[in-house]
């Protein structure tokens, strides 16, 4: 079975991962929230986006990406297009698994040592 992604759904629109190569057009935009780039500790040559509420900091409040024509490679990975597997709707477009962005929350404390240790934007 495959499915393809629902317009302006966004779930899969968090933390992404980048190479290097991917930070200096994103960084020339401006985020629709704060982040701050953290080196991967299991790979040092990529970075991840952290947000306080660990959506991409170019996901729109509509729920459309900001940045979709320098989007990251792994944001290629997801969008109209057959897919074999979502964690977040099933084949039927049924969300199975929600994401409570409020509740999820990066504590202040944990922000301030990314913010400490990353690279901000």
């Amino acid at each position: 079975m495959t499915w393809e992604c629902l317009p302006n759904c966004g779930l899969c629109c968090h933390e992404p991962w980048l190479f290097p190569s991917e930070v200096e057009p994103l960084v020339a935009r401006e985020p629709v929230r704060p982040y701050v780039l953290v080196h991967v500790s299991v790979d040092p040559d990529h970075y991840v986006m952290k947000t306080m509420d660990h959506r991409c900091a170019y996901l729109g409040h509509d729920g459309r990406c900001t940045v979709y024509d320098i989007r990251p490679w792994v944001c290629k990975q997801y969008g109209p297009k057959p897919h074999d597997y979502c964690p977040f709707i099933d084949g039927e477009g049924n969300v199975r698994l929600t994401v409570d962005y409020q509740k999820d929350q990066i504590h202040p404390e944990r922000w301030k040592e990314y913010v400490e240790k990353g690279v901000r934007h």
